[in-house]
Parts: structure tokens; sequence; C-alpha cells
């Protein structure tokens, strides 16, 4: 995707319309709530990436059960990148063959691509501030109350 992410359908009715275009409806939104985790995820690293970053996620607002799916490819991922950079400590970036031309681990590429699905993933879920503003997010009555009692005195 190019360009900047667009902007939620509150924010663009808040600055006003942009030229003769239509004012999009509401975002479709979806109960925040913790997905089963699939049977399919299995790697230790990624089942405690799971068990810690999904309650986070759902009391951030940024997912429900329906986006189990993404939430567990990203956690797989952060196993992925775990392994691989486990090889290269062992192996080292470079590998020397017998031939004597040296090339690049294997393993580069793997920890390369986990990276990419991380941050990929991780946008998709609102992980990371950039993130979570381009998504259309509602705060919890928790979240609202004490936000104000912040803003305008009686709070914490």
């Amino acid at each position: 995707m190019s360009g900047p992410p667009p902007k939620p359908a509150r924010l663009r009715a808040l600055a006003g319309g942009g030229g003769h275009r239509p004012m999009p409806g509401p975002s479709p939104r979806a109960e925040p709530g913790m997905p089963p985790r699939p049977a399919w995820l299995v790697g230790a690293l990624a089942i405690e990436t799971w068990d810690e970053l999904g309650p986070q996620l759902v009391r951030a607002g940024t997912l429900s059960a329906i986006d189990g799916p993404i939430l567990a490819c990203y956690c797989a991922a952060v196993e992925l990148l775990r392994d691989s950079m486990r090889l290269l400590d062992e192996g080292g970036l470079i590998v020397e063959p017998p031939n004597g031309i040296p090339y690049p681990h294997p393993a580069t590429k793997i920890r390369d691509r986990a990276v990419r699905e991380i941050a990929q993933f991780g946008r998709l879920l609102g992980i990371g501030a950039l993130s979570r503003m381009s998504l259309d997010v509602t705060p919890t009555e928790a979240e609202h109350d004490s936000d104000e009692a912040r803003i305008f005195g009686g709070g914490a």
C-alpha cells in the first residue's frame, strides 16, 4: 500500500468534507474480544506472545474475535525472527563454503521476511503509535471518563 493510510471516518467528519466527495459512512466495527488460539500455532514463543499480547490489544480496543488469524501470523513471525536470529548468531552472517566464495547466510532472508511480516501484521493490529492513530478505535467508558477527569480536573 503506497501513500498514507486513510483517515478514520470520525476524523474526516471533524475535518469537514473533502471537496465534492461524499462523506463515508461509519467504519465497520467488530466487538473487541480475545479470539481462540488456533491449533496450528504451536511454537512456545508464539504461544507466549499470543497470551501476553492478545489481552493488551483487547484492552486497547484493537483486537476482536475475528482477528485471530492476523494475531496468530504476527506471533508466528515473532518466533520465526527469534529462530533466524539464533541461526545467525551460531553461524554468522557470512557462509564460507569449500569453494571459497563467501555468501550471505540463508537465515538473513528468513530474518528479513520475519521483520517485514511483524511490521505488516503489527500495523493491522494497531501495534505502534502511528498504527493506532490510523485505526478507528472507540475508547472504553472507563478510559473516556479517566481522560475527562485528567483533562478537566477532578481526577488523578
